[in-house]
């Protein structure tokens, strides 16, 4: 059964101009948006920053934020933040060590959430509507549904996640399980299989396949490293004897074992 596909996207970071066709492709895997050397005099413009799967990157902002931006994400952002509030619009994964202005408050839009912050490190997953997560790093943040209207306010350790009724979620969480892949890591921790070959289709851009339905939902202590080939992991999932997991042409298979 197909559970994850393999797309045939393009393998480099672009960027983008509000108004623009064009697309501007990124070698580096970091951007200081002050030292860019082709930034516009117009700075109430927007750049739109897409990572493909297998990639990630880290951006710093005109005001000095640091977003890590995660593979298949994409982040829209002004040229420089000269209103009222700080809003960027993200899809996908990031995590962002906020620049602190009590004055300008820094909003991240995200699949109908708004997580308002003044100074903070916090973690966005909005890959799609059944896994949008808000988890707090340290800090204090402020999580609106925009379509209910309703907020909640995350301490740090904290994971806002939605349930498929729309009813808001709070529990307490092992941050490194949200952030390791800023530092090119696996992590996981009582993490569901279906969960697990979520991040590595999406890294490896693979296709991944499952025997049975029931094979989602067995739980898993995993972790690797990001960078090393996906025989590693595979190797390692294999290791824990909970499932067998052959890959061959491109495919990710799961079998019972």
């Amino acid at each position: 059964m197909r559970f994850f596909v393999a797309t045939v996207s393009g393998e480099h970071v672009m960027l983008q101009m509000d108004g623009h066709h064009e697309q501007q492709l990124l070698e580096d895997s970091v951007m200081d948006i002050k030292e860019w050397k082709t930034l516009t005099p117009d700075t109430t413009c927007c750049q739109t920053l897409t990572t493909p799967r297998g990639k990630s990157f880290l951006l710093v902002l005109s005001d000095g934020t640091k977003v890590w931006i995660n593979a298949e994400s994409s982040l829209r952002y002004p040229v420089a933040f000269n209103g009222k509030e700080r809003r960027v619009e993200l899809k996908g994964e990031a995590c962002f060590e906020v620049a602190k202005d009590e004055k300008c408050p820094f909003i991240v839009s995200a699949d109908g959430m708004d997580t308002h912050v003044l100074g903070t490190k916090f973690n966005v997953r909005s890959y799609t509507t059944e896994d949008r997560h808000v988890t707090l790093v340290q800090g204090k943040v402020q999580v609106t549904n925009t379509n209910s209207l309703s907020s909640v306010v995350l301490q740090p350790g904290q994971d806002l996640t939605y349930t498929e009724t729309g009813e808001e979620k709070i529990s307490r969480v092992n941050i490194a399980t949200y952030t390791a892949w800023t530092e090119g890591m696996f992590y996981f921790e009582d993490s569901s299989l279906e969960e697990i070959m979520s991040s590595l289709g999406r890294w490896y851009n693979v296709n991944v396949d499952f025997e049975r339905v029931e094979l989602y939902n067995i739980r898993l202590n995993f972790w690797a490293n990001r960078n090393a080939h996906l025989d590693e992991a595979v190797e390692l999932l294999n290791k824990l004897e909970k499932v067998r997991v052959e890959y061959q042409d491109g495919t990710i298979t799961i079998k019972h074992i």
